[in-house]
């Protein structure tokens, strides 16, 4: 289980992916010789990542496909934002917390 910070990064995560995906998508729709390829590529991947993330919070999953289901959408839309430097820390930051969690999934130990 995600803390409540991973939750929140994740969010924010998704809804970055989402607008970046948006606007690759409607720029290079305006272009005179639109590139589809890329478009495809880099507006995919981002929507893409964004709607796996929010599928990996938000659906009714069983708690042990959460984390990978995350972690996918996490890296669906690092393909498209490794030129970058905030995106791809802060998509860490949530692995790390995320795969981390709060502890409310560990079996008490005996001290």
């Amino acid at each position: 289980m995600q803390t409540p910070l991973a939750r929140w990064l994740t969010v924010i995560l998704a809804a970055i992916y989402a607008v970046l995906g948006s606007l690759e998508v409607i720029l290079r729709v305006d272009d005179p010789d639109p590139d589809y390829g890329a478009m495809a590529f880099l507006g995919g991947t981002l929507l893409g990542g964004a709607v796996i993330l929010l599928v990996g919070l938000f659906a009714p999953l069983p708690t042990r496909f959460r984390v990978p289901v995350i972690l996918v959408g996490l890296v669906a839309g690092l393909v498209a934002t490794l030129w970058t430097v905030v995106v791809p820390i802060l998509a860490i930051a949530i692995v790390v917390l995320t795969v981390r969690g709060d502890g409310s999934d560990r079996v008490p130990t005996p001290d």
